[in-house]
């Protein structure tokens, strides 16, 4: 079924609360993103509540009038003011001297208690107040928009790259990576406070032989941030690097992609941080892997696009005992 166009009626409706969900959904989708939605919707915020205050409308349109228009504290502000200037308007005196034509800025300044050119002082210097105001308004609220897009195509650009990762694990048999709740990948579950306690361990690959010592990670009790600093064997050139940490069963429990490396003397290494709620008195290994970008063509696209190279950089393993 086509979809209704967008039109004063319907936006009037959706301002009434008296549209469908998906009609809502489209309507909030195009206030974001078209500027003439978004403008003839602030336009009739504006003739909806003049109508309000006038008695215009019928007594199902003022029902849902105050049960869904007023849900906001801006448009409540907003009918205050169209309440108190309406008010005001009533108690003015309605005649008018024969020497000024009844005009309403003639009328104003009358209420006012000005004339002449003392009123047309006065008018120029509240014509140009409103103008800095709504001018202000205007920028702020073209600044937030312009935010707004912004966040928006950020967080798919990250979902992309998701994808992206994603389908490389899948040639390696590993479980997707998937990402909190609106959240970027590198901020994935298991990000806590800075302010926790720091427990650290230095990491070198390898895996754990029978005449090596088991490198072990020793939690006092409470919560803490662990810090697993790992070594690399050569500085390799890739964009990014991804963790994954299994216990020594094969279980994967934790992941985190976006890492990068810091240079510590001679070498280089990958620092990372992880709940210690996440561990337990047990043996773990973790993978590193590095991710490349690299420029490909295809037949039906034949300009350049990205694809992401998964590579298996090293294995570390340690042991956790809790106390």
């Amino acid at each position: 079924m086509p979809k209704e166009p967008v039109n004063d009626e319907l936006m009037m409706r959706y301002l009434l609360g008296g549209v469908s969900d998906e009609e809502q959904v489209r309507l909030e989708e195009l206030y974001f993103v078209d500027d003439r939605v978004f403008e003839e919707v602030a336009a009739l915020e504006d003739e909806l509540i003049d109508a309000y205050v006038r008695g215009e409308l019928s007594d199902t349109q003022r029902k849902q009038f105050e049960l869904n228009f007023l849900n906001s504290a801006e448009r409540r502000r907003k009918l205050a003011f169209a309440e108190s200037f309406t008010q005001y308007l009533s108690l003015a005196p309605a005649a008018t001297t024969a020497a000024e034509p009844e005009t309403w800025p003639n009328r104003i300044t009358g209420w006012l208690g000005i004339h002449g050119s003392t009123a047309r002082w006065a008018f120029a210097a509240a014509g140009a107040v409103v103008l800095l105001v709504g001018a202000g308004l205007v920028r702020e609220n073209w600044r937030l928009r312009t935010q707004l897009r912004q966040m928006q195509a950020e967080q798919t650009e990250l979902r992309q790259r998701e994808d992206q990762l994603n389908r490389q694990l899948a040639l390696h048999n590993e479980p997707p990576i998937r990402s909190a709740p609106g959240k970027a990948p590198a901020e994935m579950a298991g990000a806590q406070p800075q302010s926790l306690p720091i427990v650290a361990l230095a990491l070198a690959p390898g895996l754990l032989r029978g005449d090596t010592e088991q490198k072990t990670l020793l939690i006092p009790h409470g919560p803490h941030l662990v810090q697993l600093q790992l070594a690399l064997e050569d500085n390799q050139s890739y964009g990014s690097y991804l963790a994954t940490l299994e216990t020594a069963e094969g279980t994967r429990i934790w992941s985190k992609a976006g890492l990068k490396t810091t240079p510590q003397g001679e070498t280089h290494i990958v620092a990372l941080e992880m709940p210690s709620s996440l561990l337990g008195n047990k043996d773990y290994i973790l993978k590193l892997r590095g991710v490349r970008s690299a420029m490909a063509q295809t037949s039906q696209n034949p300009s350049a696009t990205q694809n992401l190279a998964v590579e298996e950089i090293g294995v570390y393993s340690f042991r956790v005992v809790k106390r």
